[in-house]
């Protein structure tokens, strides 16, 4: 047997022996590195679905507020030969508090899962609101039902807007946006804007019912 011979016969010996070592030893040295990435990739999969479940409640529950802003109901009254309907919130005194603690209460823990302009649609809704709130507090029971028609208006386009966000986050929901930054707020100036133009502010400057920083803010009563 030549010597050219010998070394083909060794290395078809032992070069499967040594690759199966740097293979065993290599495996060895990086397990703990691939036992810590599949660590990471199942965290980062249950804090997605977390996020993900979170973002869901919180735009379902924009739908209510939707539906809540644009039910309505007949206030025994003809216009044009049309049923004259009314906010179903503002049937009664009563009917609007409960309402109005409700619907904060959804603002407040949900603006904060969303994305950055759903945010600030539902912080102007929030201005809105207390400015109705302050509203309603100032005007007597008898004119309440006129007061409710003259600002169904406002909540019917704000129950618009706040449909077609959600309706928006539903369209894309099988996208991993990791990029939502909620807790946003138009500026002052752009807040002052869009309430100067609801039907609201108009019915409140008609009436003298602008609430000044020298006095006390107006509370309801039953």
């Amino acid at each position: 047997m030549s010597w050219a011979s010998e070394i083909d016969v060794n290395a078809s010996v032992w070069l499967p022996l040594i690759f199966s070592c740097v293979g065993g030893l290599t495996s060895l040295l990086l397990r703990p590195a691939f036992a810590r990435f599949d660590q990471r990739l199942a965290l980062s999969g249950r804090a997605w679905e977390r996020i993900q479940d979170h973002r869901l409640e919180a735009y379902e529950a924009l739908l209510q507020v939707a539906d809540s802003l644009q039910t309505t109901v007949p206030t025994g009254q003809h216009d044009s030969g049309l049923v004259e309907t009314k906010p179903i919130c503002l049937r009664s005194i009563d009917d609007f508090v409960l309402w109005y603690d409700q619907v904060l209460q959804q603002i407040n823990s949900t603006h904060n899962w969303v994305d950055r302009q759903t945010s600030q649609k539902l912080l102007f809704l929030r201005d809105y609101l207390q400015n109705l709130k302050i509203a309603v507090a100032q005007t007597d029971a008898k004119d309440l039902e006129k007061f409710a028609v003259y600002t169904k208006a406002d909540q019917i386009d704000l129950s618009i807007e706040i449909r077609e966000a959600a309706q928006s986050f539903f369209r894309k929901i099988d996208k991993r946006d990791l990029s939502y930054r909620g807790n946003g707020k138009y500026s002052f100036a752009i807040t002052q804007k869009r309430l100067g133009e609801t039907k609201l502010v108009e019915w409140m400057e008609k009436n003298d019912l602008l609430w000044k920083e020298d006095q006390p803010t107006p509370e309801i009563t039953s």
